[in-house]
């Protein structure tokens, strides 16, 4: 499991590359984001949070389209994706966007910034 986490770093691959993991299987990621670029040498299984996701439940996760102009996820076998999407930097800093997030306990955000742990 992969819960309330986030990168905001770069990332250069050669596939099966995501802003969160290369590959989930069998797990669950929620409540992440990414907000890095991703530099790929090929087009195989590269996603803006996971590249090859099987079996797995990817729920209130986003990632920067704009920095990482992937698809959510590179490929996917039998996995849930449910209130997760790529967003804008802007869309990015407002915590309206996020759904489920907990911003009084877990998560703080503030203007013009990505949100980050408490």
């Amino acid at each position: 499991t992969i819960e309330n986490s986030y990168s905001i770093s770069s990332i250069d691959a050669e596939s099966q590359v995501g802003g969160i993991s290369g590959n989930a299987s069998n797990s669950t990621i929620d409540k992440t984001y990414y907000a890095g670029s991703i530099n790929a040498l090929t087009n195989n299984n590269i996603g803006g949070l996971v590249g090859n996701i099987q079996s797995t439940s990817l729920n209130n996760s986003y990632y920067n389209k704009e920095l990482a102009s992937y698809e959510i996820v590179g490929y996917n076998t039998n996995s849930t994706i449910s209130n997760s999407d790529g967003l804008t930097r802007m869309s990015m800093q407002n915590s309206d966007n996020y759904t489920n997030w907990d911003f009084t306990n877990i998560w703080q955000i503030s203007v013009d910034n990505y949100p980050n742990l408490r």
